[in-house]
């Protein structure tokens, strides 16, 4: 009996958290974003939060950035993002949709702040590969749905022109890069960016998780009546 209880939960638990991802525009990601780095994936390692959730710390050189204070990139060389999952004490939390990322990989990244620093906005879907071509300008290509015919790809310079939009100038000229063409695009965001814009107020850091999103909620719903039905099958269990 408990061993299929437990097996139970442990199914569960993997269902609760899959992420399904809708593709959603550059656009909108980038205004309910933070910040935004364009840099390159150094390594990684793990560690439990005083929540006690246990995450993956990402470490990458900072080419340019948007959104983002000079004080908080004290060295470009190892800029530390947060994305959920990884081992602790030789188990694995494995989180679908979190994002993975290869040694010397280019990559954009749209950013969600908290009291525990810089995390992953949307995991995977805030994650863009940037793509080289010789005798072309680098593309974005979305890591979450790279094959979906409107949001798959993007231009650097109109996701530039998006990011001045958001934060009202893109990525800055701190550290140059002769590939990068940034070159100015109008982009005129629907009235429902501007208005969430101008409605827009900085939340309380302390309100936020490291991974702000309504299923962090609904999680602990699930597992918090999961708790309690382990709780009374183990009890009747005894008094039988």
């Amino acid at each position: 009996m408990m061993k299929r209880l437990l097996a139970a939960l442990f199914f569960i638990s993997n269902l609760a958290f899959a992420t399904t991802f809708k593709p959603t525009s550059a656009e909108r990601l980038v205004y309910e974003s933070q910040a935004v780095v364009h840099a390159v994936f150094q390594g990684e390692s793990y560690k439990m939060l005083p929540s006690g959730q246990v995450v993956t710390e990402g470490t990458f050189s900072v080419i340019r950035s948007a959104g983002l204070n000079p004080n908080e990139i004290l060295n470009k060389n190892s800029f530390k993002v947060l994305y959920p999952g990884g081992m602790w004490h030789g188990i694995v939390y494995k989180v679908y949709g979190s994002p993975r990322f290869n040694a010397g990989e280019e990559v954009v990244l749209l950013l969600s702040k908290s009291a525990f620093g810089y995390s992953v906005h949307s995991l995977t879907a805030g994650k863009y590969k940037v793509i080289r071509e010789r005798g072309n300008t680098p593309k974005l290509i979305s890591s979450a749905f790279p094959n979906h015919d409107k949001f798959g790809e993007l231009e650097f310079a109109k996701f530039n022109a998006i990011l001045a939009n958001r934060f009202g100038s893109g990525f800055d000229e701190g550290h140059s890069d002769k590939y990068i063409h940034t070159k100015q695009v109008v982009i005129n965001p629907s009235n429902e960016y501007e208005e969430e814009a101008q409605r827009r107020k900085p939340a309380s850091e302390e309100e936020k998780g490291p991974f702000n999103s309504n299923s962090t909620i609904w999680l602990a719903i699930i597992f918090g009546v999961m708790g309690a039905i382990f709780l009374r099958l183990v009890k009747r269990e005894k008094k039988s």
